[in-house]
């Protein structure tokens, strides 16, 4: 409840990398005396999306984690790999089979098998469509600051 108010009310949510498929919501509404009651359920669906997209990382610069999003139109094996600027392979972050939809990880450079230094680094995301066999890959720069 909001305080002795008896005025209308607007609330807004944003959740960000849903699945595609329907996704269903509701809200509870709790008085200032501690007795609640549930509003109706909102059904929203989310669509599959239509291209492969990788955004860029954030935060950017980070220290010691960033999140990377990437987009999958169809069902694919994924692999995110991280390079430094010379291109020798810092690790592979990601190697696995995904339907298509919105996705994030993570990447920290303390999780690493190996210590690396501030500097900038470049990340591949590459999905290869299961029914297909066609390639699809997105390669960004990022920025470690220790």
């Amino acid at each position: 409840a909001s305080g002795s108010s008896n005025s209308p009310k607007k609330y807004s949510f944003t959740e960000k990398d849903l699945q595609a498929g329907k996704q269903q919501y509701r809200l509870k509404l709790v008085d200032n005396n501690g007795s609640f009651k549930y509003s109706s359920v909102i059904e929203t669906e989310i669509a599959i999306p239509k291209n492969f997209e990788v955004s860029q990382n954030y935060p950017n610069p980070f220290n010691p984690s960033t999140r990377i999003n990437y987009s999958l139109p169809f069902d694919s094996r994924v692999t995110v790999e991280v390079f430094n600027i010379t291109g020798a392979s810092i690790g592979q972050i990601l190697n696995q089979e995904q339907s298509a939809g919105y996705y994030s990880v993570n990447f920290n450079s303390s999780g690493l098998y190996k210590s690396i230094a501030s500097g900038v680094y470049i990340y591949r995301v590459t999905a290869v469509d299961k029914s297909s066999g066609k390639s699809f890959s997105s390669i960004k720069k990022m920025m470690l600051l220790k």
